[in-house]
């Protein structure tokens, strides 16, 4: 059989990237290579890639190491794929905003690779970059769950869909939360090379490709967010978290705080950018999921729980916001070993 194609990759990394995100994607296109010679005898490796930086000099991770580099970033090459490594950072809104010396660079020359044809493809902070460089105007993205509030508030532009893993729009691909790197990989494998190659390697590495909605992993205590400026706000806040657990109207909450609905419900959002109903849902739905890892109960109790009655209207809620259903969340989080889970669930009260 003739030589395979070969696809150029360029892996682009600046200090403070962990170093798995430049490795890991490298190591499965390693193990892409393996399974195409295995299935096209005497054919060369079908892709190949560099990693580069901005200045040329290895990269210093964020746990320390240091990752030897190929050259510098440029826009003189052209390549198949341009994958950018999220940095660890979190400071993203400075990252994508700093528009001086190695950064600027940075856009300039991805701008470039994109008006090339390259594929450009990220993952978690690395959204912001490509989205500071214009880039995602209007397409589909996603980043990590627990910077979404940021980037729609700097890039309101962007058609945002934090649920997914990994979002494809024309040539640009976004991963979502640290791990996606794989995914982002393996949607590049699947561009380049096919839907075959990039399922086996899966496969082989045993990478999950349809892990579901990234929102089923967030946890509100680990989101990065800004107190808001507002005290009746930050009332509101404390008032909903401690009452949740029970029905209640808007209206209950304006009058606890002293003002009308359509005050409570414009100052609310002007300081957080979602709605109070969107910020009640929120804080119920992190509460079923707890429940759900700690086990014991029915769906109804959990229900009832957090403040729902009606158990057809919270089923709903929770698969639209996690993409999973109660049970399925139940079985991919519940913790093990956590017998007296059960128990304490038995012993609840309201307010508790």
């Amino acid at each position: 059989m003739g030589k395979s194609a070969i696809f150029d990759i360029r892996f682009w990394g600046v200090h403070g990237v962990l170093a798995s995100a430049l490795t890991t994607p490298i190591d499965i296109l390693v193990a892409a290579n393996l399974l195409n010679t295995r299935r096209r005898r005497g054919s060369e490796p079908l892709f190949r890639w560099t990693i580069e930086s901005p200045d040329g000099r290895p990269i210093r991770t964020a746990s320390g190491q240091t990752i030897e580099v190929d050259g510098p970033i440029s826009a003189r090459r052209t390549a198949s794929a341009v994958y950018i490594a999220s940095p660890f950072s979190e400071d993203a809104v400075r990252l994508a905003k700093c528009r001086s010396g190695n950064s600027a660079m940075l856009i300039r020359t991805l701008q470039r690779a994109h008006g090339n044809g390259s594929i450009i493809a990220t993952h978690c902070a690395g959204t912001f970059i490509l989205a500071e460089a214009g880039l995602l105007r209007h397409r589909k993205a996603t980043t990590h769950w627990a910077r979404a509030k940021d980037l729609v508030a700097l890039y309101p532009d962007i058609r945002l869909d934090i649920q997914e893993i990994l979002t494809e729009d024309g040539n640009v691909i976004c991963g979502g939360a640290v791990t996606a790197y794989s995914n982002v990989i393996l949607a590049i494998v699947r561009r380049l090379a096919g839907e075959e190659l990039a399922s086996d390697t899966a496969r082989y590495l045993l990478i999950d490709q349809n892990r579901g909605a990234q929102t089923a992993y967030a946890k509100e205590n680990l989101a990065i967010e800004q107190p808001p400026n507002d005290a009746l706000v930050t009332q509101a806040k404390s008032w909903i978290s401690a009452n949740y657990w029970r029905p209640f109207r808007l209206a209950d909450i304006a009058e606890a705080l002293g003002v009308s609905e359509r005050t409570f419900n414009r100052r609310f959002k002007e300081a957080t950018a979602v709605t109070p109903i969107k910020f009640i849902q929120s804080v119920r739905i992190e509460s079923a999921k707890r429940l759900l890892e700690e086990g014991g109960g029915s769906a109804q109790e959990i229900s009832q729980r957090v403040g729902y009655e009606d158990l057809a209207t919270f089923r709903e809620l929770f698969k639209r916001e996690t993409g999973m259903t109660l049970g399925a969340y139940q079985t991919k989080f519940m913790k093990t070993g956590d017998a007296a889970g059960s128990q304490r669930f038995r012993r609840y009260r309201p307010g508790s």
